[in-house]
């Protein structure tokens, strides 16, 4: 008998270590690959790209691919997209997830009626600390560019990166993907390649603070044949220069090839300026986007003597120097500094508007104090005195549980009624009207009341990635240590995006932020002066909004 408990007892903890997935027969007839961020890479707090590729020769197949990100010690979320792939049918499934903790590995499953029908196993990730940032090379030619893979020594600006050679199916379609990357270097590439929102995504990465530097020369028509949107500039005539005198004085390495430099004159509007310029040749123009910017070389990146020049890097690194502001160069040079300057900024103090939710708000405590005063002198005194005079004391000891329960209940319906049972949201929107480009940035913050113990759904008017639970901290810096994290919330993509959170407590709220792009703002002008102590001028309403309790702010 102590044999069968002892072999009952065995099974039992094992079958407790079983995945929460009903288990299915391999299937021999499902082929799956993934891939996950960029060659590995990414960086943490910032969406992954997961493209699930799976190739189905048996029955037809109606379920999701799911993957976990770990969000902290403790917790993570699911993430999940629609998987449907008829028999005899290959299809591509993407994927964004986000993860905020040094995670090594992912599992991508493919689940189908709770079955657990295909599982990769991917455990060569390399994320990334904001310590260091990903640069993207989109080239034909990375031989050319090869001086990029050796990274400087010491604390220069091109120490502490990581570069990531890209090709046109690599870019992503969604901004929030392409922020992986601080910068992004395009030679000898053909941008008519890229889809409409591949160019979209390029110019919103760089309104919101990209750095993206495209290399010309003579392959310049085609590299700058995608980067029309950007505006203003055109490749005009070739001519070639002998150990260029304002390159090497501008990175302190003089260029020794007896190797002509082929230069491309570039045609520009007013919205560019020339920031290397010698003898009326334009080597280097900037252009000015938003929080971003816009390098353009008369010279390919790619060629000789450029190629097999050491001062290549340090004439980008001297440029950038010179015309980065003191922000976006700190975000190359030492970003993790940048991030402890700024402290997780805005997330603190919009999560205490959020919170500014009636419902919320604690009991008065003048009502308290008189229920808690009601409630001793009932349980107590007049307690006492009324079964006293009734001399039938002994069942005190049944009142007082009794009144105890009434009270308790009592208190929790007025609380009940004080808080109300509807979910009542409170919703902050940022708009960044700074950039010239028709696509204005939207953060939208949203706090909601929590009436019930329970699980929510979550939904919103669009393919946004609606977060749960708004980011305190940017990152949580802790390798991960491999064990199973509570899942708090599931994000399921695709056309009908939903998130469901589980388990809320009652009477709290939940925080959210998504973020989108929406054209047709407007913008806000001003032409403002400082003067004997005052800032004087105009300010001109361009949006479809009314401004109420401005405020204008200066250094």
């Amino acid at each position: 008998m102590r044999r069968v408990v002892l072999l009952f007892l065995i099974m039992m903890l094992i079958i407790s270590f079983l995945p929460i997935y009903g288990l299915a027969a391999p299937d021999e007839k499902i082929k799956m690959e993934a891939r996950v961020g960029f060659d590995g890479y990414f960086q943490l707090g910032q969406w992954i790209p997961i493209n699930v590729s799976i190739e189905n020769a048996g029955e037809d197949i109606k379920g999701e691919i799911e993957v976990v990100g770990n969000q902290d010690e403790t917790t993570s979320i699911l993430y999940s997209a629609p998987a449907i792939i008829p028999k005899g049918s290959k299809k591509e499934i993407n994927l964004y997830v986000l993860i905020n903790t040094l995670q090594k590995r992912v599992n991508v499953d493919l689940i189908s009626n709770g079955k657990l029908l295909k599982r990769l196993e991917i455990d060569d990730l390399i994320p990334m600390s904001r310590s260091s940032f990903l640069m993207g090379v989109l080239t034909d030619d990375q031989s050319g560019l090869n001086y990029w893979w050796e990274k400087q020594s010491g604390n220069r600006l091109f120490t502490n990166y990581e570069p990531i050679l890209l090709g046109a199916d690599d870019i992503p379609e969604k901004v929030e993907v392409m922020d992986n990357f601080s910068m992004l270097i395009v030679d000898d590439f053909d941008t008519g390649e890229l889809t409409s929102a591949q160019k979209e995504t390029l110019l919103n990465w760089v309104d919101g603070g990209g750095i993206l530097i495209v290399g010309t020369g003579g392959a310049g028509a085609k590299a700058l044949r995608g980067l029309d949107n950007i505006g203003g500039l055109e490749v005009g005539d070739e001519k070639t220069v002998l150990k260029p005198k304002v390159l090497s004085e501008l990175a302190d390495i003089e260029i020794l090839a007896d190797i002509p430099l082929e230069i491309r004159q570039l045609n520009h509007d007013g919205s560019w300026s020339q920031i290397v310029v010698d003898d009326s040749i334009s080597y280097i123009l900037m252009k000015r986007r938003g929080r971003g910017y816009v390098f353009a070389s008369g010279f390919s990146l790619g060629t000789q003597p450029i190629t097999g020049w050491t001062g290549s890097k340090a004439l980008w690194e001297a440029v950038l120097q010179e015309n980065l502001e003191g922000e976006a160069f700190m975000g190359l040079k030492d970003p993790q500094s940048l991030d402890k300057l700024q402290g997780g900024g805005i997330h603190y103090g919009i999560y205490e508007i959020l919170a500014n939710i009636s419902e919320m708000d604690p009991p008065s405590a003048g009502r308290l104090i008189l229920i808690l005063i009601i409630y001793l002198l009932i349980v107590g005194p007049i307690n006492y005195f009324i079964f006293k005079r009734l001399d039938r004391r002994e069942l005190i000891w049944l009142t007082i549980p009794t009144l105890v329960l009434i009270f308790s209940f009592g208190i929790y319906n007025l609380g009940s009624m004080a808080k109300g049972s509807d979910v009542v949201t409170n919703t902050v929107s940022i708009l960044d009207l700074s950039n010239d480009s028709s696509n204005k940035d939207v953060a939208v913050y949203t706090g909601v009341f929590i009436p019930k113990r329970g699980d929510y759904e979550f939904t919103m008017g669009n393919e946004s990635f609606l977060t749960p639970s708004m980011p305190r901290d940017y990152y949580d810096n802790r390798s991960d240590d491999g064990r199973v994290k509570n899942i708090r919330a599931k994000l399921s993509q695709g056309s009908n995006a939903k998130t469901t959170v589980y388990n809320l407590d009652m009477w709290t709220m939940e925080a959210f932020s998504t973020r989108y792009s929406q054209t047709d703002l407007g913008g806000i002008d001003a032409d403002l002066l400082y003067k004997s102590g005052k800032v004087i001028g105009d300010i001109k309403n361009s949006t479809d909004y009314p401004l109420e309790d401005v405020v204008v702010l200066t250094n």
